[in-house]
């Protein structure tokens, strides 16, 4: 995930998806510090911290994705008012010289 920032919601949904609620099982039936009475609470805490977790990466996701779209929007615009930009300017250097050579053939005539 550190390597490739890019990666890692589908990595950390990956491995969300493959927890295995029988493997927790079995690791929290051999620690002594939790009672049989207490396994069923402890595996639904661990299933809903799961779906809990599910939910938010889907939401990051969804973000993340309108987020992109959002800027690819906003570049898109900006890239065209930078051209529109560029036209406008360009008219005004193509304006600016045709002035100046009136003004040139102008002032020779008024010379001459």
């Amino acid at each position: 995930m550190i390597d490739q920032p890019r990666q890692s919601l589908d990595v950390l949904r990956n491995r969300v998806q493959q927890f295995d609620a029988n493997t927790a099982r079995a690791l929290i039936t051999n620690n002594r510090y939790i009672s049989d009475e207490h396994i069923d609470r402890v595996m639904q805490s661990i299933e809903d911290a799961k779906k809990f977790l599910e939910d938010k990466l889907h939401s990051m996701d969804h973000k993340v994705r309108q987020s992109v779209k959002n800027m690819q929007r906003k570049a898109v615009i900006k890239a065209e008012n930078t051209r529109k930009l560029a036209a406008v300017a360009a008219w005004w250097l193509v304006a600016s010289a045709v002035l100046s050579a009136g003004a040139a053939v102008l002032a020779t005539t008024i010379f001459l």
